[in-house]
């Protein structure tokens, strides 16, 4: 999941998006970035030196042999994968890079990328506008467990510009898309949908799927959307 840079943005930026080792050429493709892209790992790993291909962490714990040094992990550091590990902040940064957002996280998927975005801007009274048809998890999440939190649903033809615009409302805090669609594979005006959510007199947040389009075939943070998630698992392979 990346953040575009905004007023939305909260907190230190540096936590967020980690420092490059390289410094790109403005217009470098996708496909160099896609590849050469590595952030500069935190800590004493990162000091002492850099993988040339990131490894995996697969280790649930770390080491210290001075309580001292455990201190300076939680400020630069790794002590605990939930916290953030090489491998994630690798790919997360990979995937920021080609989105060009203020920063990413990674989730164990992207349902959990949805949800977790949806859940720490939505509270009981808001309204989300989204498009149907959607991907059948984020549709029955939406439909189904939001209202149990006192969130108000408005769903509208999934790409009706107009259709979104008409069901906005004055307690309207997010405005959902995903294109391409699943299943129909609808292409989404994504410049028109940041300019509505700009509209909204609530203030409101775009969020966009992208998981059909990917990085290298669309960024919607450029186009003015706040949030874009992704599941990478589908289509990202194939050219990450």
């Amino acid at each position: 999941m990346a953040e575009k840079q905004s007023n939305h943005v909260t907190g230190n930026l540096h936590d967020r998006r980690q420092e490059d080792e390289r410094i790109f050429r403005e217009g470098t493709s996708l496909d160099t970035l896609a590849v050469s892209s590595k952030p500069k790992l935190k800590g004493k790993e990162g000091q002492l030196g850099t993988p040339i291909i990131p490894s995996i962490s697969v280790s649930a714990v770390h080491r210290f042999n001075e309580v001292d040094d455990f201190s300076k992990s939680l400020l630069d550091g790794y002590f605990y994968p939930r916290y953030g590990n090489h491998s994630c902040e690798s790919a997360a940064h990979a995937i920021n890079t080609l989105e060009g957002g203020a920063g990413a996280l990674m989730f164990p998927s992207g349902m959990s990328a949805c949800t977790t975005s949806l859940l720490a801007i939505l509270k009981a009274g808001d309204h989300i506008i989204a498009p149907d048809p959607v991907y059948a998890g984020s549709y029955n999440f939406i439909k189904d467990f939001l209202p149990n939190y006192g969130v108000e649903i408005t769903f509208v033809e999934a790409c009706n510009m107009e259709a979104y615009r008409k069901a906005i409302k004055t307690n309207t805090k997010v405005i959902y898309g995903e294109t391409p669609t699943n299943p129909k594979l609808a292409v989404m005006d994504l410049a028109e949908l940041a300019q509505i959510t700009k509209e909204a007199p609530a203030g409101a947040l775009s969020i966009v799927d992208s998981t059909f389009g990917t990085p290298y075939l669309q960024q919607p943070l450029k186009l003015g959307i706040d949030i874009v998630f992704h599941s990478c698992l589908p289509l990202m392979p194939s050219w990450f």
